[in-house]
C-alpha cells in the first residue's frame, strides 16, 4: 500500500488538467500583453521620444505665454485707461 499521503484525491487530476490546460496558456497570454504595454510605456517614457519633446515643446509655449500675460497685466496696472484709449506711443 503506499502512504495517505501520496494518494491524490480525483479530484486533484482534474483541477490539475484544468490548470495547465485552460489557466496556463490564459496566464502566458496576460504575461506577453503585460510585457508589450510595459515596452510600449518604456518607449513612450525616452527622453528623445516623440511625444517627450512634443511636451517639453508644449511647456515652453506655455511659459511664453505666461511671460507675455504677466506683462500685459503689469502694463494695465500702471496704465489702466490704455483699455480705453490703447496703447499711447512712448517718446523716446
Amino acid at each position: 500500500d503506499l502512504p495517505v499521503w501520496s494518494k491524490k484525491p480525483p479530484l486533484t487530476d482534474a483541477l490539475l488538467k484544468r490548470v495547465h490546460g485552460d489557466l496556463a496558456p490564459e496566464a502566458k497570454e496576460t504575461m506577453a500583453q503585460a510585457r508589450k504595454t510595459l515596452e510600449a510605456a518604456e518607449e513612450l517614457m525616452k527622453t528623445d521620444a516623440p511625444l517627450q519633446q512634443d511636451l517639453r515643446s508644449s511647456l515652453r509655449d506655455i511659459d511664453r505665454a505666461a511671460d507675455s500675460l504677466r506683462s500685459l497685466t503689469d502694463y494695465l496696472e500702471r496704465h489702466p485707461e490704455s483699455l480705453i484709449r490703447g496703447k499711447t506711443e512712448e517718446k523716446p
